[in-house]
């Protein structure tokens, strides 16, 4: 990682788009919506969304075929995150 983007709700969920997906199988999210949202702020067509979404889920597959190490300290140092508990799936965490 190479630093820490403050998102909000909706661009965290376009972020992490397989996640929304299931999400919004559950009724849980709109799909449509997030999608409208990123098109206005990223000033986009729908055309534009599509072919950036190809892009990232192709950057997914390929980063899924390593084994990765997580380095928390940066959460740690900048942000007063205590890392709990990491089980290898789920960060939990408790603020100072």
């Amino acid at each position: 990682m190479g630093g820490v983007w403050p998102l909000c709700e909706r661009c965290h969920q376009v972020k992490h788009w397989g996640n929304t997906e299931i999400e919004a199988q559950k009724g849980q999210v709109r799909m449509e919506d997030l999608v409208n949202h990123y098109l206005r702020i990223n000033r986009v067509d729908r055309t534009a969304f599509e072919a950036d979404l190809r892009e990232a889920r192709e950057r997914w597959l390929e980063r899924s075929t390593h084994v990765w190490t997580i380095d928390w300290s940066l959460l740690i140092r900048r942000f007063g995150v205590d890392v709990a508990r990491y089980d290898g799936a789920t960060l939990r965490y408790v603020g100072r």
